[in-house]
């Protein structure tokens, strides 16, 4: 309960770094949506998405990546984005390359549950509708996710936290006891259940209203996510620092 005040109180003093990484990343939302849905030239289009998301994906990652490594030296200082940008570069690559790794056994594990329960189901699925839409496909990979959420969310905090390579924070994964950050648990299921249930709205012919839905969804589980890393970081600090 201590470390909820605690971060309730790091949220409301830097409220201002959190909110310019919620805008980066709402922003990357909104620009590609409208770029994908307008009547340039498809070459064009594709240029200027991948250069635009290109562009705020990296600073966003900086931020975030360099405003959860404060919250564990300095929680309640705040700091100006060059320092955030300058420090989150330090972990960059390590926790891009445990992101691609995971999202391939995701992938592969979600498609392995969601062929072994159509089989216990006798489900009788196209291939059109294997491109994750089908709610049987969606609640396969979300319960991979929960299965895999203890070296999901801190073998990052690790990586942050530790400064350590992902061999290492791999490795020192069984040093953490997940069970015991209650805390980050609940709000982890929490940022789980948003991403079902949003996944799941029907899609409106209303473009404006679907990038509303798309973009309050998508800030609301980035909040989400920010606030079970951030606890995450701070955590494995403690925990690491007291076996020391």
């Amino acid at each position: 309960m201590n470390e909820l005040k605690t971060t309730i109180k790091i949220i409301k003093t830097r409220f201002a770094e959190i909110s310019l990484i919620l805008g980066l990343y709402a922003m990357a939302v909104i620009a590609t949506t409208i770029l994908e849905k307008g009547d340039k030239d498809i070459g064009l289009r594709i240029l200027a998405v991948l250069l635009f998301t290109a562009f705020v994906a990296l600073t966003h990652q900086f931020l975030l990546l360099g405003f959860l490594k404060t919250t564990e030296i300095k929680p309640f200082q705040p700091r100006l984005p060059f320092d955030l940008l300058v420090i989150g570069r330090h972990f960059f690559w390590r926790i891009v390359i445990f992101s691609l790794c995971f999202a391939f056994v995701l992938i592969l594990l979600g498609q392995l549950l969601f062929t072994i329960l159509q089989g216990i189901l006798h489900l009788d699925i196209q291939i059109s509708q294997m491109s994750g839409k089908h709610i049987l496909y969606r609640l396969s990979t979300t319960a991979v996710m929960a299965i895999l959420a203890k070296p999901l969310i801190f073998i990052p905090a690790i990586i942050i936290a530790c400064d350590q390579k992902l061999y290492q924070s791999i490795q020192n994964l069984k040093n953490f006891k997940f069970l015991k950050a209650n805390p980050i648990i609940y709000i982890f299921a929490a940022e789980l259940a948003m991403i079902l249930a949003f996944e799941s709205l029907p899609e409106h012919k209303n473009q404006v209203l679907n990038t509303t839905l798309l973009v309050s969804a998508g800030l609301v589980n980035h909040f989400l996510h920010t606030v079970v890393a951030m606890m995450a970081v701070r955590y494995v600090s403690r925990t690491a620092y007291r076996k020391n």
